[in-house]
C-alpha cells in the first residue's frame, strides 16, 4: 500500500501538485477537497467545509482523499492544564477563526485573558477557550 502523501503548504499547492496528489480530471480518483472558485484552486481538506463535502461525498464524481491538505501550520502551544475534556500536555493550535467572543466573555468571567485554540494545525473549527497562563509556546 502506498503512502498517503502528507500536507503541503499552499506555495507548494502547484499545477503539478492539482496533477499528481489531487488528480485533477481522473474521475473518482480526484480529491473530493479540490475546489476552484474566483480565486483559482483551493483545498479545503483542512477547513470546515470538509465536513459538508464529506456528506456529499457520495453523489460526487470526485471520490478521492488524497492527501493531509494545503494549509499554513498555525502556532502550536501545549497545554499546561486539563481543559474541558482535553488533557493537560495536548497540542493545540492558534484559531484563525472568529470564536464569537468566547474568549472576550471567558477573560470577562474570571478576570484571566483567555484565548481560543483548536487541535487542527490549520486553525479551522472546532475551537476552544483556555487562559493564556495554561499554554506554553513550543517553537517549530
Amino acid at each position: 500500500m502506498t503512502e498517503r502523501p502528507p500536507a503541503c503548504r499552499p506555495a507548494d499547492f502547484t499545477d503539478e501538485h492539482r496533477a499528481t496528489v489531487c488528480r485533477i480530471g481522473q474521475g473518482s480518483e480526484c480529491c473530493r477537497y479540490l475546489t476552484v472558485g474566483a480565486d483559482g484552486f483551493a483545498c479545503e481538506r483542512r477547513t470546515s467545509m470538509r465536513y459538508a463535502i464529506d456528506h456529499r461525498a457520495s453523489e460526487m464524481i470526485s471520490q478521492g482523499d488524497n492527501c493531509d491538505g494545503v494549509y499554513e501550520p498555525r502556532p502550536a502551544f501545549r497545554l499546561l492544564a486539563d481543559r474541558f475534556e482535553h488533557q493537560a500536555g495536548a497540542i493545540v493550535y492558534d484559531a484563525k477563526g472568529y470564536d464569537y467572543g468566547l474568549a472576550s466573555d471567558d477573560t470577562r468571567a474570571t478576570g484571566k485573558p483567555h484565548v481560543s485554540v483548536t487541535l487542527e494545525p490549520s486553525g479551522d473549527y472546532p475551537t476552544f477557550t483556555v487562559a493564556v497562563a495554561d499554554l506554553e509556546r513550543i517553537e517549530a
